[in-house]
């Protein structure tokens, strides 16, 4: 395959895993969220210890900046429904207030 393919099809995997990660993360169980986080802390011992990627300051990089971003979408969807769920509290005690 050629450069040109496989960098479509990374680019493609990252969109999907991203927005795999956005809805998980809303999920009413915490550990839905930690699905995409464990599968990047997967790869990056699979690289380091398998494939025997070097282990220097640009390869932790590349692989702290998907861990980072998907724990802080982690982080942000359940911070979302729990607004959420306080929100529906709010409305249900207006309502048993009537």
């Amino acid at each position: 395959m050629s450069q040109f393919v496989v960098t479509i099809i990374v680019i493609a995997v990252i969109v999907l895993l991203m927005a795999a990660q956005s809805v998980l993360s809303k999920l009413e169980s915490w550990a839905w969220g930690s699905i995409i986080p464990i599968i990047i802390i997967l790869f990056a011992v699979y690289a380091f210890f398998f494939v025997k990627f070097k282990f220097n300051y640009r390869s932790c990089v590349v692989l702290a900046i998907p861990l980072i971003w998907s724990l802080e979408e982690w982080h942000n969807g359940r911070k979302k429904l729990k607004e959420q769920k306080e929100r529906e509290i709010e409305i249900m005690k207006a309502k048993d207030l009537e």
